[in-house]
């Protein structure tokens, strides 16, 4: 989904626009859904995990819930898959002390991010793209992951690793490698 890059209502600062009805960015309007800025929640999460249940507490019987619509075997293969990658990813990561987003170099809230995105792989027959290291990056979710789905391409520029992530789309796709550039060309960014 393409955003359109503007100032925010709530804190006035220039990102992407997730919210149009309330031209909203996404942290404010995190906290207009949630009462909380997403870092909270993450932090809640944290402390959570750390107090895990008791025993008598899983016991517990739990509400009726509308059952979950069943994955096919297939998803649970690509899952599979992709779990292990990202696996496999992460140690060599620690293993070469580069635990940081390529972004901006932070080292906290990181999520995995793929340089091409997954639907377009699957739906250029290049799946395994998904799982390739190649094309796997850290990104911190507070900001550059959103920067780099966004699309929007001044938001794209600022992040560290832009002009790596577009060579490596260059070795899979000329096409995809040219829309980008035209983009960078509109907005007089080269």
């Amino acid at each position: 989904m393409q955003y359109t890059l503007d100032n925010c209502k709530k804190c006035g600062e220039e990102k992407p626009i997730v919210n149009k009805k309330y031209y909203l960015c996404n942290d404010c309007n995190h906290i207009r859904l949630h009462g909380e800025s997403y870092e909270e929640k993450q932090k809640k999460k944290e402390f959570k995990n750390r107090h895990k249940l008791t025993t008598a507490d899983k016991l517990k019987p739990k509400k009726n819930k509308k059952p979950l619509k069943q994955r096919t075997d297939k998803q649970k293969e690509y899952e599979e898959k992709l779990r292990k990658s990202y696996e496999e990813f992460d140690q060599i990561m620690i293993d070469n002390d580069s635990w940081y987003c390529r972004g901006c170099g932070k080292a906290e809230n990181l999520s995995h991010s793929h340089i091409i995105r997954q639907s377009w792989c699957k739906n250029n027959n290049l799946e395994y793209l998904c799982f390739d290291h190649r094309n796997i990056t850290l990104h911190c979710l507070s900001s550059c992951h959103q920067k780099w789905e966004s699309g929007v391409i001044e938001w794209m520029v600022q992040l560290n690793d832009f002009w790596y992530n577009l060579e490596f789309i260059r070795t899979i796709s000329e096409q995809e490698y040219q829309k980008i550039y035209q983009k960078l060309l509109d907005k007089n960014l080269v």
